[in-house]
């Protein structure tokens, strides 16, 4: 049908998780996948399936999947910039163009109970006896989940002065659950759930010809694995007195401001300030210890604040549209 298009997008590398004797005989590199998703458009409604940047990433043109309509800096690494909020995940979407310049999405995505980790241990200190198992802390990958992430966004793209300005909000709604089994003559099995909410408000707004303002804030409790697996989700509460932990949401923000400046044809410039806040929620245990996250004398993995500064500068040394380009990226953050 002439007004039906349909799309299929793959980007791979070879950066996953290879054997430690992959140089010895077989080199076999291993394939990650980090894109791969059908989009379908038939007048106004569009489908995605696949994985793709989750529909939270700030966009830069409407609701796009596409990278180029994505915002998420222009690091030498992308996305690496503390306070970004993006992530790559298997997901369902529709999204509903109205108009030109209106566009509304909805999104269903790949969840996960992230209490943060690094170095093979969890940030957040679990109470002693919970199943660590049941929570991702940066090591397991198959903690269970209750349902899958909500995701709403509202865009609108206009012009002002000839120049590009794009605006959108988005929404975010998560579920988490737990269970407590001890069999035994005190035998205990119970579930507690928690609901994690967040919320966005993104701009890319062209102020003069070629330099663009970028602007991005983020508010959750229960996201914080959204902001770049920079914060938890949740904290385990201690047992109760029937002997069942429950969970408590953390509060989490993120910031990001910057300039984009296509100086010349070839050459663009960057700079972006950044931070992440993350709030804190404990328990003081019988022994004297703690549970929790941000309690006094907690370890250094326990952020309350991460702040970053950066600037780049991109040259592009040649380009075809056939083969793609070669570029030179200089950054200091």
């Amino acid at each position: 049908m002439e007004d039906t298009k349909v799309l299929g997008y793959v980007v791979t590398d070879f950066l996953g998780n290879a054997a430690s004797t992959l140089n010895v005989t077989s080199n076999a590199a291993t394939l990650r996948m980090r894109l791969y998703f059908a989009d379908l458009k038939r007048d106004k409604w569009e489908l995605l399936a696949g994985q793709s940047w989750s529909m939270l990433t700030p966009n830069r043109v409407g609701i796009s999947p596409l990278p180029g309509d994505i915002s998420y800096t222009m690091d030498m690494d992308i996305a690496y910039q503390a306070g970004l909020v993006w992530a790559r995940q298997p997901q369902v979407r529709v999204v509903y163009k109205a108009s030109e310049g209106l566009s509304a999405g909805l999104s269903v995505e790949n969840p996960d109970q992230y209490i943060g980790g690094a170095n093979g241990a969890p940030a957040v200190t679990l109470p002693s006896g919970f199943n660590s198992s049941e929570v991702d802390s940066g090591v397991a990958t198959t903690s269970p989940n209750r349902m899958p992430d909500v995701i709403a966004k509202l865009a609108y793209d206009t012009k002002v002065n000839s120049l590009p300005w794009h605006a959108e909000v988005a929404g975010l709604y998560r579920s988490f659950e737990i269970n407590t089994f001890a069999p035994g003559p005190s035998s205990v099995d119970r579930d507690s759930s928690a609901t994690g909410v967040g919320g966005s408000f993104n701009v890319d707004l062209e102020l003069m010809k070629n330099l663009s303002f970028i602007g991005d804030a983020y508010l959750s409790d229960g996201g914080g694995r959204f902001i770049f697996g920079q914060a938890p989700d949740f904290v385990v509460n201690p047992a109760n007195a029937a002997g069942a932990y429950s969970i408590s949401t953390l509060t989490s923000r993120s910031y990001i401001t910057g300039l984009e400046w296509k100086a010349t044809p070839a050459t663009t410039l960057f700079g972006y300030c950044s931070t992440v806040e993350i709030g804190r929620k404990f328990d003081r245990l019988p022994n004297g210890g703690y549970a929790g996250y941000g309690y006094p004398g907690s370890p250094n993995s326990q952020n309350k604040a991460i702040d970053e500064f950066t600037l780049g500068a991109s040259e592009t040394l040649w380009r075809n549209p056939a083969y793609g380009a070669l570029q030179v990226i200089g950054q200091v953050s």
